[in-house]
């Protein structure tokens, strides 16, 4: 019998340490990454359950949204040396649903997105492939690329037809309308809608209807025609209220404000802003109470509440900008020179339309830019600079 070798063996041992230490490390971090998935899924299930679910959602989801940074922000990184880490990439903004579009910025959402549209292309999943193109083409409106929130739309609707995905694909098309919408082709618009709506009643989902209807009631208000849309909206949150799906009441009801601000009914759109501003506060949904200040500030502007209509616009434009959404904000920015104007301030009015404008160009919005451009023109018409007006008009 040979004689032991202990020094090469205590080498080897040595020189194994610290691989073996590492790989414990790997492993401890895929399980946290793991957990942590798993457990916003779970959040994101209780949150679509309404009621009072959602705000115990929401608390958990703040809670640990540390360590689902962390997991997500590893995933991410580990994703090209492992196909496990990759499909959980891949998983981790599917897993989040709504609770991402109430906390996360939309540059973080498009982010994770594109990450995991990385991933789970790497992995060849196109199901997960149309999902993460589709949920981008929400998001890229809200930064002004709606070009190419159409252009991602269209690529998710090839893709959940040729996997013959009936649900997906009316989702995709509701949002391609919402698209065409944003920047004025209506009739395209109500026509993704329609066939949207055929889907939900082909495959009896109640809520996707509710959702769609609201969408239709958006394009007829669009159209001008109010008294349809309101029809619409009211269908849509009989179907919100039937789920306690606080999220999509509070939606209804600003859209119910809308229409009636355009009828003239002032006081009745201020009852549905009010009740709105309300439910997204409880809830946390920070993108419609940020729509439900801005359509307060009109109202109240319309009534000739000036002072109101300032304070709400004032924090219209806060919320807008904690949020990172720049057309919301150069929203703001043209509401509160309208508001200014109209109180006799047109030096400051025309700071904020300057400051409106600004962002309407750097976004490309050229239908934003068309009224911030009349709206400067008035401003200085309205201060006796004529030529200035007119340069602006035309």
């Amino acid at each position: 019998m040979g004689r032991l070798n202990l020094k090469a063996l205590q080498y080897r041992i040595q020189t194994n340490a610290p691989k073996a230490k590492k790989m414990r490390l790997y492993k401890a971090q895929f399980r946290h990454a793991k957990y942590y998935v798993d457990l916003l899924s779970s959040a994101n299930e209780l949150y679509q359950k309404g009621g009072t679910d959602i705000r115990i959602a929401l608390g958990l989801f703040d809670s640990e949204w540390g360590n689902i940074q962390t997991g997500q922000q590893w995933a991410t990184v580990n994703a090209e040396k492992d196909d496990t880490v990759a499909l959980l990439a891949g998983e981790y903004p599917h897993a989040g649903g709504h609770l991402l579009t109430f906390r996360l910025p939309p540059s973080l959402q498009i982010d994770w997105l594109e990450a995991a549209l990385s991933s789970v292309r790497r992995l060849k999943n196109h199901e997960k492939e149309g999902l993460h193109l589709g949920n981008l083409g929400i998001a890229y409106p809200k930064i002004g690329e709606i070009g190419k929130a159409i252009t991602l739309q269209e690529q998710a609707l090839k893709i959940s037809r040729e996997l013959a995905d009936r649900s997906t694909e009316g989702l995709v098309l509701g949002n391609l309308g919402a698209a065409y919408a944003d920047i004025g082709k209506i009739e395209e618009a109500i026509n993704c809608y329609q066939q949207y709506l055929e889907i939900t009643r082909e495959t009896k989902d109640l809520r996707g209807e509710g959702i769609v209807l609201g969408n239709l009631g958006l394009a007829y208000y669009d159209q001008g025609d109010f008294r349809k849309a309101i029809d619409f909206h009211e269908r849509a949150l009989t179907i919100s209220r039937s789920f306690n799906d606080f999220r999509a009441e509070s939606q209804d009801l600003l859209n119910l404000g809308l229409a009636y601000l355009a009828l003239g009914e002032t006081r009745k759109a201020i009852e549905y802003f009010e009740q709105s501003l309300s439910i997204s506060r409880e809830i946390g949904d920070r993108d419609v109470e940020s729509n439900a200040l801005g359509n307060l500030g009109i109202a109240y502007a319309t009534l000739g509440e000036t002072r109101k209509a300032v304070e709400l616009f004032e924090q219209y434009l806060i919320l807008a900008r904690e949020l990172g959404n720049r057309k919301a904000e150069g929203n703001a920015l043209g509401n509160l020179g309208i508001a200014f104007s109209a109180a006799g301030d047109y030096h400051l009015a025309i700071e904020y339309y300057r400051q409106a404008l600004d962002i309407s160009r750097q976004m490309n919005d050229r239908h934003s830019e068309c009224h911030d451009l009349g709206n400067l023109g008035n401003a200085y018409y309205d201060l006796g600079e004529s030529q200035t007006a007119i340069r602006y008009h035309e």
